[in-house]
């Protein structure tokens, strides 16, 4: 199979490709800086949806099909694409999200509950992004738990210097 491109009209500066992997749905491409999933509905341009690295939560290889868990436009979602040929992408997809990830770490919040604080960083980029997920059965409109969450993240951001 010949090497695939980027689509031109979504990828950055300084962005490669690395490797990619085949399906009955299309070509999965991985670069150095986002996964490129065959597109259906929103977020659809030139028939591929990227999802930055930072933005992947989750990604699980179980042959034939990659799941992919992330947020796109802020909003929580779902990919799974069947690979007749997966190639090397179930090892870059692992490497490349892993490298994303400066630090994970559980914090306590209330009795029996808390929020995972994750800071990761793009390619290339020194600046690094700040999520918090709340455990289940909390709520993170909580006033109080949000305050708390903020208060964790600043003493986990002073403990590391960052």
């Amino acid at each position: 199979m010949a090497r695939p491109k980027l689509p031109k009209d979504l990828v950055e500066s300084g962005e490669r490709l690395l490797t990619w992997g085949s399906g009955p749905s299309g070509q999965v491409l991985a670069s150095n800086r986002a996964i490129y999933l065959p597109s259906s509905g929103d977020f659809m341009a030139s028939g591929w949806t990227r999802v930055a690295w930072m933005s992947v939560d989750r990604a699980t290889w179980e042959e034939p099909e990659v799941l992919i868990e992330g947020r796109l436009g802020g909003s929580p979602r779902r990919w799974r694409v069947t690979l007749a040929d997966a190639g090397r992408l179930p090892e870059v997809i692992r490497e490349r999200v892993t490298a994303s990830i400066v630090i994970s770490e559980h914090v306590d919040l209330v009795e029996g509950g808390g929020a995972r604080i994750v800071g990761r960083r793009t390619d290339g980029d020194t600046a690094v992004e700040w999520s918090i997920t709340f455990d289940p059965g909390l709520d993170p409109d909580d006033p109080g738990l949000r305050a708390a969450a903020v208060n964790a993240l600043a003493d986990l951001r002073d403990s590391l210097g960052i």
